[in-house]
């Protein structure tokens, strides 16, 4: 049981070192990865959030992404790689 107490601790502070790991540094780059861009012509939603989908924070001018025909803002790179991983997870925050 201690260590299975020790193994979860672990697991936490990697997860909570990843988050501000990872949204350190804000890039104001704009991105989008080919298979979920919207096709041209397409009417895109406007992202509904004033914060980042991933971790709620603060959109300081991150990237941003469409995701089947719904724009997508992030705090960080780092969140979009997290969102690209895993983009129905996130979504779901949307609906």
């Amino acid at each position: 049981m201690k260590n299975l107490l020790q193994i979860v601790s672990l697991v936490a502070a990697i997860a909570t070192a990843f988050l501000f790991v990872g949204c350190a540094s804000p890039n104001p780059q704009t991105a989008a990865t080919p298979a979920t861009a919207a096709s041209s012509g397409s009417a895109v939603k406007a992202y509904p959030l004033d914060a980042c989908l991933v971790t709620g924070e603060d959109l300081d001018g991150g990237p941003t992404t469409v995701y089947n025909g719904q724009e997508v803002k992030f705090c960080c790179s780092g969140c979009l790689d997290a969102f690209n991983r895993e983009p129905e997870r996130y979504m779901a925050g949307l609906q």
